[in-house]
């Protein structure tokens, strides 16, 4: 099946002249060749070549393995013999192509002694790289030796770009994957008259224009000193892989069977092909051979017959599935339908029980087991069991085996009650079922009848198990009870101690889960937060507090914690509680008592898991306090700046950058150290390192606020006095108000230096010029309607020349009206009627209100407006007095009456009075009058009293005198009698 191919790259081609000049030179360079002599002591021959073979066909390409055969054929030992491999285009002769060859490696031939024959692979493999044709192999010694006959080997090959060849794997057994077989000697048995799918694997090496269709198939040949093909199928497949490699492959081939029994050998694999332009071109790898056996031999066994039980047991009891047979199929064909037959005799022979087991699809080599019942008891009975010898597939020619007897007792067996539950402990809740099952001896007499009851009396279930919910038995302690009675009517009971506990479910979505059990009806109550702002949990290990976990269970009916509570078990996924950035492996538990202790203590009952969970059982209400190692802060303020504000204050400003949703940021940490009238300590540039000593000294008690870290501003509570200034330090602090001395950042001047801010608490003192006003009353009906009063309609108007503003900044007013003189008076308790009037100086500022704006501004009323100036930081001068620049005096005068003298009526003309006299005219109006007329007439009557009663005074008057002087004359005799009693006393 072999063919050769002409060269189609690397000749050369030339006329019939060069050709015939080549041969000349070859033939002149083969006789100036020297002679050839004994170079190497020894002997050593080149026997053949392994690979590639003779005339064999490889692929353009793929690399070629050179290995030779090499006998040492001398007496001594042959050491690093050299040879080599030559390659030459085209068919020539071995010392041609060895002088002038197109690819040339070496073998390393080491030790080679005496007698002994090996084979070499070369060093090196040759690459054709798509060259295809007739090529001569050379192998041949460096130097000659004691027989240069067969020191020189010279071969063709061929190589095409179309290479072609299909390799069965001689290690694979199509056979190994029959399933359900029998196997003898270590070979497969097969059974006649069945057919049997093969498949065939090995390698193909095809590309993708070679069109190659393989023949695939088997023969099976008789194992005669002749051979004699009895059978055969084939099946052209044409979808092999075909991309130039070579590839494996596994195809089916056609169903195998054979007639006869016996044993034969199995051809498999390629029997022909075709392709373009060559098919299969090594037939050496084509067909594999296995040896097959065919035998229909039938052969059932009864194999054994034990108690179920225990089979090392001599006896045998009564009840369901008590003997076990174990039934073999030792023969090599299938049988499908079998019926092994059981029968229990009593001691005089009667049959007193008998019963079959049907076994269907019984291959060889399989084993079955029957299981058969016993029904009664008693002694010396015959158990036995039958595997029939005939069968639709034929009849067995061994029949020997096919049943088996044993005389024994049969005895009914103890019931032995137990009871197995869910619980180790007996505690169960009610969000649970109470899962209990009955355990008996295996050789109790069946069929059983189980019951449960509890407390003995209350019935729960039928059946070997329990399951009942704890929630329908109540909360409390309980009895359950376990009755099983045998075919007998013998009765065993067996009791549990259980107490159901009220559950409490304490799932949480992913953040945790778990339960509690009390004994009485409670709910869940739950709270998380993160550590309390500026409380020290006192950790330490380089572990700060993480999160605060309160878990709750109180008593439904007056949610107090009294609820018997058992235990509370919690699953807390960290992974879920936690942010990302916080290494789950340093996170550990601890216990508070309420969420505002902050002395913890140690867990009595926690289990940290690898998946990332912590298990945790608490026995009372609590809180679990979660602690690791929390993400750094990397939050900084950058620079900071300052502004002067009113009264000598301060705001410090900064732009946050960072990490500002960090949740462990407590806040910023604001130092603050005076500098009074120059004399005082800064803190130092964190630039040019930080000694954390010496910050733990600075800010020991100069904390002057802690604010939250979305600040970007800050105003200094205490105003600095004129003169002082004050040195700032912002960083970040923990939820416990730890400062992190990393992320420093202190006031600096403009030139990067440490400095101190100094606020500004001094007002202006700057006066305006030509304070002046104008008022008048507008007449404007449209004004008097608004509220029917003239009086609203009255404006205003104010005039002043602006200062000059302050050397530090920009000037700003604010304007006062008041009705009172204004003397020393002090602004701050006055709202402004205007505000921030900004200073431009050397022009006019104005100021126009009306009635209708202000309700005060009224007729025949005097006002005082006092202009305060304001710094640029906010500094107002607050003390006014009149007179002054900044104050002006403004009446508003009642001007109705100038636009409306029309309306005053002309006075009636003066009537002549009585007789002429104008006096008498005036008396009689006034005597129109009831007052004039009431109150002359009471002057009349005081007249007349006074006339009567003046004469009447007047003479008492003088009597009241007589008598006066009398007695100051009798007074004064007495007065010295008594001096002279006294000078002779």
């Amino acid at each position: 099946m072999s063919s050769r191919t002409q060269g189609t790259s690397g000749q050369k081609t030339g006329s019939l002249s060069m050709v015939l000049l080549l041969l000349l030179a070859s033939f002149a360079g083969l006789a100036s060749l020297p002679m050839s002599s004994a170079s190497e002591s020894g002997d050593v021959a080149i026997l053949g070549t392994v690979s590639p073979t003779i005339d064999s066909w490889a692929s353009s390409w793929d690399p070629v393995t050179f290995e030779i055969t090499v006998e040492n054929q001398g007496l001594g030992t042959s050491t690093n013999r050299g040879t080599k491999w030559y390659v030459c285009l085209g068919d020539m002769l071995g010392p041609v192509c060895k002088s002038s060859p197109d690819e040339s490696g070496s073998f390393s031939l080491s030790n080679i002694f005496s007698g002994t024959t090996v084979n070499i692979a070369s060093d090196t493999d040759w690459n054709p790289a798509g060259d295809e044709g007739t090529f001569t192999i050379v192998y041949a010694f460096d130097q000659n030796d004691q027989d240069s006959s067969d020191d020189m080997l010279t071969f063709n090959i061929n190589l095409t770009r179309s290479y072609v060849d299909l390799a069965v794997d001689p290690t694979y057994n199509p056979l190994d994957d029959v399933e359900n077989t029998a196997i003898y000697d270590g070979n497969i048995v097969l059974n006649s008259g069945t057919p049997y799918v093969l498949d065939s694997k090995g390698q193909v090496t095809a590309c993708s224009t070679c069109n190659f269709v393989a023949m695939l198939g088997w023969q099976l040949w008789s194992m005669d000193q002749v051979p004699v093909m009895i059978s055969e199928a084939y099946s052209n497949v044409s979808n092999l892989p075909s991309w130039g490699g070579a590839t494996p492959f596994t195809r089916a081939l056609p169903a195998m069977s054979s007639a006869a029994e016996g044993q034969f050998t199995l051809k498999w694999g390629l029997f022909d092909s075709t392709g373009t332009p060559y098919s299969d071109l090594d037939p050496t790898n084509d067909v594999s051979s296995v040896v097959v056996t065919f035998d229909d031999t039938i052969d059932l066994q009864a194999t054994s017959m034990t108690p179920s039980h225990d089979s090392t047991s001599a006896s045998y009891f009564y009840g369901e599935d008590m003997v076990t047979a174990t039934v073999s199929n030792i023969g090599n064909k299938t049988v499908n339908l079998v019926s092994v037959a059981f029968q229990v005799y009593d001691p005089i022979g009667e049959v007193e029980y008998e019963s079959s087991c049907l076994l269907t699809t019984f291959f060889p080599g399989e084993t079955r087991t029957c299981t058969f019942n016993v029904t009664t008891v008693g002694e010396d009975r015959t158990l036995t069991i039958q595997v029939p010898s005939g069968h639709d597939e034929g009849d067995e020619d061994r029949f020997s085996n096919n049943a088996l007897s044993e005389v024994t007792d049969l005895v009914a067996g103890a019931i032995n009650a137990n009871i197995d539950q869910a619980s180790t402990t007996g505690t169960y809740t009610t969000g649970e079922n109470i899962q209990m099952s009955a355990r008996t001896s295996s050789t109790a007499p069946g069929p059983l009848n189980y019951s449960w009851w509890v407390s003995g009396i209350i019935w729960l279930a039928y059946g070997p198990e329990l399951n009942v919910s704890g929630g329908s038995l109540g909360l409390g302690d309980h009895i359950i009870t376990l009755r099983v009675s045998d075919v007998f009517g013998e009765l065993e009971s067996v009791h549990k101690d259980i107490t159901v506990y009220d559950y409490i479910s304490l799932d949480n979505g992913d953040l945790f889960t778990g339960q509690a059990v009390t004994r009485s009806s409670a709910y869940f109550k739950h709270e998380s937060s993160l550590p309390i702002l500026g409380t020290s949990y006192g950790i330490g290990e380089g572990k700060e507090p993480l999160l605060l976990l309160s878990f709750e269970v109180l008593s439904t009916v007056d949610d107090s914690p009294e609820v018997g509570m058992d235990w509370m078990e919690i699953q807390l996924n960290i992974s879920s509680l936690l942010p990302t950035n916080i290494p789950l492996e340093t996170v550990d538990v601890r216990y508070l008592p309420t969420m505002d202790d902050y002395i913890w203590t140690y867990l009595d009952q926690y289990t940290v898991n690898e998946d990332g969970t912590i298990d945790v059982t608490l026995t009372s209400n609590g809180v679990i306090l979660v602690i690791g190692e929390s993400p750094p802060a990397n939050l900084s303020t950058g620079p900071i700046t300052s502004t002067q504000l009113e009264g000598g204050q301060l705001q410090l400003n900064w732009t946050t950058t960072g990490d500002i949703t960090n949740p462990y940021v407590g806040g910023w940490n604001i130092y603050k150290l005076m500098v009074v009238q120059q004399a005082g300590t800064l803190f130092p540039d964190p630039a040019n390192g930080v000694n954390e000593f010496i910050w733990k000294e600075l800010t020991s008690d100069s904390l002057a606020a802690s604010i939250d870290p979305s600040s970007n501003s800050w105003i200094d509570p205490e105003p600095l006095a004129t003169g002082d200034c004050a040195s700032y330090a912002i960083m970040p602090a923990s939820r416990e108000g730890l400062p992190d001395f990393e992320h420093i950042n202190v006031s600096l001047d403009e030139n990067g230096q440490a400095t101190a801010f100094c606020g500004d608490a001094i007002p202006p003192v700057s006066s305006i010029s030509n304070f002046q006003h104008t008022s008048s009353f507008t007449n404007d009906t449209e004004c008097y309607k608004v509220v029917n009063d003239w009086n609203m309609c009255y404006e205003l108007n104010l005039t002043w020349m602006w200062p000059e503003n302050e050397p530090n900044g920009q000037l700003f007013w604010n304007l006062y009206m008041i009705e009172q003189q204004p003397d020393d008076i002090d602004l701050r308790f006055l709202t402004p009627i205007a505000s921030n009037l900004m200073t431009v100086p050397g022009e006019q500022g104005h100021y126009n209100t009306s009635g209708l704006e202000d309700a005060s501004i009224r007729p025949l009323r005097t006002y005082y407006f006092i202009l305060a100036p304001v710094d640029s930081v906010g500094n107002e001068q607050l003390i006014a007095d009149y007179p002054s620049p900044n104050v002006e005096r403004v009446t508003i005068e009642d001007d109705w009456w100038d636009f409306y003298q029309h309306l005053i009526p002309e006075p009636e003309p003066e009537p002549e009075p009585p007789l002429g006299v104008p006096w008498l005219g005036t008396l009689t109006d006034y005597m129109q009058e009831d007052e004039f007329t009431t109150t002359g007439l009471a002057a009349l009557i005081m007249l007349v009293v006074s006339i009567i009663t003046l004469p009447l005074l007047l003479q008492r008057r003088k009597r009241l005198k007589r008598i006066m002087a009398a007695r100051n004359r009798r007074a004064g005799v007495e007065t010295t009698a008594d001096e002279f009693d006294d000078f002779f006393d």
